[in-house]
């Protein structure tokens, strides 16, 4: 059973440290992106181990020239992120201008408190800057440069694109990973469609040429490239594995950036600290709009989409789900709050709302109305403090 379907089985122990010693390491785009994304400590150490495998490594031409095609706009996003920060902190300074107002705080502590937000906001000011600058004068891609350097491999000429994208057609009307979750019919003569089907068409053609093994590291969260059941990654879609394996008569492990850098501690002997493992782990659930929960070794991700609302419990948090589930986490709200996505605004001390499940605004009893999947109809309070939050609500509907 194990030879016939090897997709669905984990490979012994032994074999997984044979495969980690003997492989060469590949990275997709999304991973050498995220470099933007996550801050310097967590930055510099995922620089160097990148350089720690540098002698197994080689890179996918296709994953290369994502990375340089996408570079310039996550580095706009990134600032952008800035700017929200800083507006945030402008709107908490605002509300300790007035001494008067707050009778139960000295003067002494108030003046701390300004001197403390002056000092974050010339730190993030001064992170803005230097992200700004590369747009022009990128030490990510330098440092980046150096380690790919005779590790690309080469482009697929013309021809070969032409039949690669006509057995993506193919493949992706059946639903045959990877790739298939990118899929426009309106638009299926793209060639940028079929990217994810070129790196794997590179992967499997590097490996049968090298004959090595592979192991691969992908931020890419779809179904098209992991066995989901009921939300939870069970591994790699089988139909990858067994194919790489007919294809190449070698072996493949796929794992995400976390996970990897877990293990890197395990096989390679170099240790990696929590909580960088922590940062990248909260990258990767928040752009699959998952939030994670974690629970010592137990880590369960909650679609975004999927939740209705957050209810605050003291030093817990309610996450409200639509078919009328309630998971609980030991964390406050505010822990969770900077992880969500923007459609879901915190309107009460209490409460976190998902604003594309909104139905009703009543100011006079001041409540949210929520539909639920049911068609259940739910109330939410907001306070006088949370107004503003409120009419950010209403934009997002009319956005919408």
């Amino acid at each position: 059973m194990k030879d016939e379907f090897p997709g669905y089985f984990k490979p012994p122990e032994k074999k997984i440290e044979e495969i980690w010693q003997n492989a060469l390491f590949t990275f997709d785009a999304n991973v050498l992106l995220n470099l933007y994304r996550y801050s310097d400590q967590t930055q510099s150490v995922v620089l160097k181990v990148l350089k720690l495998v540098n002698d197994r490594s080689w890179f996918s031409n296709q994953s290369i020239f994502e990375y340089l095609e996408n570079r310039l706009q996550v580095i706009s996003e990134q600032e952008k992120s800035y700017n929200i920060i800083s507006e945030e902190l402008k709107k908490i300074e605002s509300k300790f201008d007035h001494p008067r107002q707050h009778p139960f705080l000295s003067q002494i502590l108030l003046n701390r408190l300004k001197n403390a937000h002056e000092e974050v906001s010339k730190e993030l000011e001064k992170n803005k800057k230097k992200h700004i600058e590369r747009l022009s004068n990128d030490e990510i891609q330098v440092k980046l440069i150096k380690l790919t350097k005779d590790k690309v491999g080469p482009e697929f000429d013309a021809k070969e694109i032409k039949s690669i994208c006509e057995e993506g057609k193919i493949r992706y009307s059946k639903k045959i990973p990877p790739g298939y979750k990118d899929f426009n019919k309106d638009d299926s003569k793209d060639q940028r469609m079929y990217g994810d089907y070129i790196i794997w068409s590179q992967i499997i053609q590097h490996a049968r040429n090298e004959k090595k093994d592979i192991i691969l590291v992908t931020d890419d969260q779809k179904e098209d490239w992991w066995h989901i059941f009921k939300g939870k990654t069970i591994g790699a879609r089988p139909e990858l594995v067994k194919e790489f394996e007919s294809k190449t008569n070698q072996s493949i492990l796929f794992y995400r950036p976390d996970k990897f850098l877990e293990l890197v501690g395990l096989y390679l002997e170099s240790k990696i600290g929590e909580e960088v493992i922590d940062e990248v782990r909260q990258l990767t659930s928040q752009k699959r709009a998952d939030i994670l929960l974690k629970s010592y070794n137990d880590y369960r991700y909650l679609d975004t989409n999927e939740i209705l609302y957050l209810k605050s419990d003291n030093n817990s948090t309610d996450f409200f789900m639509r078919d009328g589930n309630i998971v609980s986490a030991f964390k406050t709200l505010k822990s969770f709050e900077r992880w969500l996505p923007e459609n879901f605004v915190r309107v009460h001390n209490n409460y976190i709302l998902n604003a594309d499940f909104l139905s009703r605004i009543n100011y006079g009893k001041k409540y949210l109305g929520l539909k639920s999947s049911s068609g259940t109809q739910l109330e939410l309070p907001f306070s006088d403090d949370y107004k503003e939050n409120v009419e950010r609500v209403k934009n997002i509907k009319k956005g919408n």
